[in-house]
This record gives structure tokens, sequence and C-alpha cells, in this order.
């Protein structure tokens, strides 16, 4: 499993991520940094992969991560950390906004 406790990859010291969640209440701060790790996942995708095809399925793929994660089935670190966290009423309704927003 990934550390993804607070600071981490995603959010390394000295960064904007990292002094945003660094003044943030004290029990969001794992789920912030979670959070962050995930964004940066899908940035590492964006920016890194070259042949769309292979871009769109990794997209896909969290996108029925996120999917089944708000119906309790999370597999990735991610999404679990996330779900388990202070921060979970955000991510839950930003979540259901993007899935019926892709749906559309």
């Amino acid at each position: 499993m990934p550390n993804l406790a607070f600071p981490n990859a995603a959010t390394p010291i000295g960064s904007i991520p990292y002094y945003a969640i660094r003044f943030s209440p004290a029990e969001q701060r794992n789920g912030l940094a979670a959070r962050y790790s995930w964004l940066h996942e899908i940035d590492r995708i964006i920016s890194t992969i070259k042949d769309p095809g292979v871009a769109r399925l990794k997209l896909d793929w969290w996108h029925k991560e996120w999917t089944q994660a708000l119906s309790g089935s999370a597999t990735h670190p991610v999404t679990k950390m996330t779900l388990e966290s202070a921060f979970q009423p955000f991510v839950t309704s930003s979540s259901e906004r993007h899935v019926s927003v892709a749906q559309s």
C-alpha cells in the first residue's frame, strides 16, 4: 500500500498542496492528502501517457473505481483512505456530481 498519509509524494514539503493541507484541521489532513494523491495520479496519466487509448482506459478505470467506491466497494488505497477520512462528505457529493456529468 502506498504511503498516503500527509505529507506524501503528491504533497511534498514546500509545495502549494502541502501548505494547503498543513493549515487544514488535523482530522482532515490525511483525507485531503489522499485526495491530492488521486489528483496527482490523474495528472500523471494526462501528462505522461502518449497513447490516447491507454490514457482513456486508465481514466475509465478511475471513473469505475469512484463509482464502486460510492457504493461501498472501493479497491484502491486512495479511494479507501479518502472515503474513510473526515473529508468524506465532500468527496461523496463532488464524486456524485462528477458521475452524473459523465453519464450525461
